[in-house]
């Protein structure tokens, strides 16, 4: 809460340097006393990477202007983006 995209990059580089063999979650994030949360194109240009992510709710929430850049995000994989045919 309340980092931005270097220092939310540095957390990521140093998880993966020590578990090289598992993928990096963002399983908790969010908004902190107002602070500006970056934008998901901005920790994947700094280098955070994630498999997935989950912004929190309540008082740390992202603004639906925020929801709504990255689910257009070329770094995002919605559930309609994905092939079927994984599946057969």
């Amino acid at each position: 809460y309340g980092y931005s995209a270097e220092d939310v990059a540095t957390e990521f580089t140093e998880i993966k340097t020590q578990y090289p063999s598992k993928m990096v979650t963002l399983a908790e994030c969010g908004t902190d006393s107002g602070m500006d949360f970056p934008g998901v194109d901005a920790f994947w240009n700094a280098g955070a990477k994630w498999s997935w992510f989950n912004p929190w709710y309540g008082d740390s929430m992202p603004s639906d202007s925020w929801w709504e850049e990255a689910m257009k995000s070329d770094s995002v994989i919605t559930r309609d983006g994905i092939p079927t045919d994984l599946f057969e």
